[in-house]
């Protein structure tokens, strides 16, 4: 029986023998009616009279206890929910609404603390700054992991498993406007996912000017002309269910948790009394 299932029945401090006699009896006559886990305990140290009349009756001395202090380890969680640092923040979101946590603890393959992930630091990274439209765009992830998280069909892909910083762009404007659209930022065309309709037109620029991923929307079919073409250029191409808005997004939720991950955690022992580190 575990320490947590025990129940100790104590004395007064400095106990005479009517204080180690009554813990003795208790525990016995909750033994006795059937209960388990019930020790006679003691808060302080014998005496010649007490040493006296346990050994007349044959019983052991109680167990010393000197601090009844609630620890770190009888109120933690032992099962706790936790995170692998190569995961994406689809996944912690899977596990944030499932259990309905705020932090989640990261750990290395072995199961080591690496840090935490908290609704906060998702909030700074789905909602950043104005002044940083960029950022806005910018996900840390892999095509792999976005095929994954899109529960996309793959038609094509290059490098899929390569871990890279990508920008998501819509291809939404007209094919006129389009190229000066992809040039205004400065990210490199080959950094670039571009998200697009039926915009055969969109499509085939895309390819031409070597972005990173096409993201066909909406389960729509692609020409055998625009599969070929993305082949010889080295585009991947996938085809999303989703609509365009709720692809971008999506996409976004694709980025590994690593750059968020709050490595300065504050950790306390299982040993260490609640009332230090409350």
């Amino acid at each position: 029986m575990s320490e947590q299932d025990s129940t100790y029945i104590i004395g007064h401090k400095n106990p005479d023998a009517d204080a180690i006699c009554s813990a003795i009896a208790y525990a016995n006559l909750k033994i006795l009616q059937g209960h388990k886990g019930y020790i006679p305990a003691r808060c302080g140290n014998t005496n010649a009279r007490i040493d006296t009349i346990l050994q007349k009756f044959s019983q052991p001395t109680p167990l010393f206890v000197g601090d009844v202090s609630l620890l770190v380890k009888d109120i933690m969680v032992r099962d706790v929910v936790h995170i692998h640092e190569d995961a994406t923040l689809f996944e912690a979101l899977q596990l944030i609404d499932k259990y309905d946590v705020r932090v989640l603890p990261v750990t290395d393959e072995n199961k080591q603390l690496k840090g935490y992930l908290s609704i906060f630091q998702m909030g700074d990274y789905f909602i950043p700054k104005f002044q940083q439209p960029r950022a806005m765009r910018q996900v840390h992830t892999s095509i792999n992991d976005v095929v994954t998280t899109l529960k996309a069909d793959v038609i094509f892909v290059r490098d899929e498993d390569s871990l890279e910083d990508m920008y998501v762009k819509i291809g939404a404007m007209d094919i006129r406007s389009f190229g000066k659209f992809t040039g205004s930022d400065a990210i490199p065309s080959n950094e670039t996912i571009i998200i697009v309709g039926d915009r055969w037109d969109i499509q085939q620029r895309s390819i031409q000017i070597g972005v990173r991923l096409l993201v066909i929307t909406g389960s729509l079919g692609v020409d055998q002309e625009v599969i070929d073409l993305a082949r010889e250029k080295g585009v991947s191409l996938i085809i999303s269910p989703y609509d365009s808005a709720t692809t971008a997004w999506t996409i976004r939720t694709a980025s590994r948790i690593s750059k968020l991950v709050e490595s300065n955690s504050v950790v306390f022992g299982p040993d260490q009394r609640l009332d230090q580190v409350s």
